[in-house]
């Protein structure tokens, strides 16, 4: 990067002010600003982070007034969604959706799915589904009395409703769609004859079941359906006590805040608006309903997120591209720069590169040059796209020339020929041959044996040899 930076300025392809240079962090911006310094007469080319980048042009645009709220990273935005989610809890019209969200998401809790593929619920009860947890912890947060898969008493028959709302109310949920569809490992035809015989039964018996259906979740409608259906069911009990009802959940509620949080710091490093992220959500039953019941909740607390950026005049660190994107492609702000480097592009998220194509779609005959290594990709955590780079490049910057540098000073052979085997197993990433410059003196790799912590028995030895081939 040091050399092309000499290059540009010496042969006189660009002045120093002509060239931007971005890293990934300021740690390797300050390295990259120090080297070039050395090596350049004269004044040096702006070396900036992405985000540093991006605030000079909300500078240029007139929005320099606007500061990033600490609160928006790290743990700071775990616990503002923490707050925002017991706020939801605390709503009379909000608490039943988000209890919902807090116990299906909320994947650190005791009321996740245990050994046995079972699910708890508030009144401490082992139910077989997701589905079945949220109609029970809808049960207990409304005041209703239930007891769960009761002996059927009104006849001698086998047969535990799943609800048993009263002496003679019960309640059923059903696996169906609304074409009487099972999921694929549960015999249908069977299912909904059973289904044909519990309404049989209760009609004969005088007895009332009330019913529910999977596509009820699929659509968003189960509670609206379950609620209309309880009117004439007495409550049993006063609605349970937010503070209890948070107190409850707290775990429950801590996980979901995380998943929030790295879910937002993820849809906006990819530059995808909340209205995009709704549109990929799955189309299979069971997913659509997860997806459904996340987005619903998610939307709500992202519309309260930008309230409080607006009411306090803040951007967050995504922000700083994503707004100087916007600000670059709508004219506000004119490039100045003939050549744009960025360094370590393995990293890049797709926000950062929507910044550096607006950059050069703005500077007529502007040129990009890119250093990076998709073997080295270790950031997708954060947002980190390997497609943009290894296969998506040219879709996003158009013609391009390709540089390999196939010799490398940091392993011997015996270690290049294994982690090649490895990486190679994604299909993203680019095929290449990479020369080790240093000889093997011992062997590069060397399988130990894992014994587990908690069972204290000797795992199994993975033999790299055996699972990688010969070589």
């Amino acid at each position: 990067m040091t050399a092309k930076v000499c290059y540009l300025i010496n042969s006189g392809l660009a002045r120093a002010d002509e060239i931007l240079v971005m890293a990934y962090n300021r740690k390797a911006a300050a390295e990259l600003q120090e080297r070039v310094g050395e090596a350049v007469s004269g004044k040096a080319p702006r070396i900036s982070t992405f985000h540093a980048a991006g605030l000079s042009i909300l500078k240029e645009v007139g929005l320099g007034d606007k500061r990033v709220a600490e609160w928006t990273s790290g743990q700071g935005i775990v616990s503002w969604m923490q707050r925002a989610l017991e706020g939801m809890l605390r709503d009379e019209e909000l608490r039943n959706v988000a209890t919902e969200f807090v116990t299906m998401f909320g994947s650190k809790a005791n009321t996740g799915a245990d050994e046995g593929g079972e699910f708890g619920t508030f009144q401490g009860w082992r139910v077989k589904s997701r589905q079945e947890q949220s109609i029970s912890n809808w049960l207990y947060l409304n005041g209703y009395w239930a007891e769960y898969e009761r002996p059927y008493a009104e006849a001698e028959v086998s047969y535990e409703p799943d609800w048993s709302l009263s002496r003679r109310v019960y309640l059923e949920h059903f696996g169906v769609d609304r074409h009487g569809i099972t999921r694929s490992d549960i015999d249908a035809r069977q299912y909904n004859e059973d289904m044909v015989w519990k309404r049989q039964l209760h009609f004969d018996q005088r007895t009332t079941m009330l019913e529910t259906y999977s596509y009820q979740f699929t659509e968003r409608t189960w509670q609206a359906a379950l609620q209309s259906q309880m009117e004439n069911i007495p409550r049993r009990k006063k609605l349970i006590d937010a503070d209890r009802l948070t107190g409850l959940l707290k775990w429950q509620i801590s996980a979901s805040a995380s998943l929030c949080a790295t879910f937002l710091s993820l849809m906006k490093n990819s530059g995808m608006t909340i209205d995009q992220a709704v549109g990929r959500r799955h189309t299979d039953s069971v997913m659509a309903y997860r997806d459904g019941c996340f987005l619903n909740v998610f939307r709500y607390l992202f519309e309260q997120y930008k309230s409080e950026l607006e009411r306090t005049n803040s951007i967050d660190f995504a922000d700083m591209c994503n707004i100087a994107t916007e600000a670059t492609n709508d004219g506000r702000f004119r490039s100045p720069y003939k050549y744009v480097l960025v360094d370590e592009f393995q990293d890049i998220t797709r926000a950062r590169a929507n910044m550096v194509r607006s950059l050069l779609q703005s500077k007529r005959y502007s040129r990009l040059f890119a250093v990076g290594d998709d073997w080295q990709s270790i950031y997708r955590f954060s947002g980190a796209e390997i497609a943009v780079m290894a296969t998506e490049f040219e879709d996003y910057f158009g013609k391009t020339e390709r540089c390999e540098l196939d010799r490398s000073f940091r392993y011997t052979p015996s270690i290049g020929r294994v982690a090649e085997k490895f990486v190679m197993r994604n299909p993203l990433q680019l095929p290449k041959t990479v020369h080790a410059v240093r000889e093997d003196d011992q062997p590069g790799v060397v399988a130990q044996p894992y014994v587990s912590s908690s069972s204290g028995d000797r795992g199994n030895v993975l033999l790299l040899d055996d699972a990688l081939g010969p070589g």
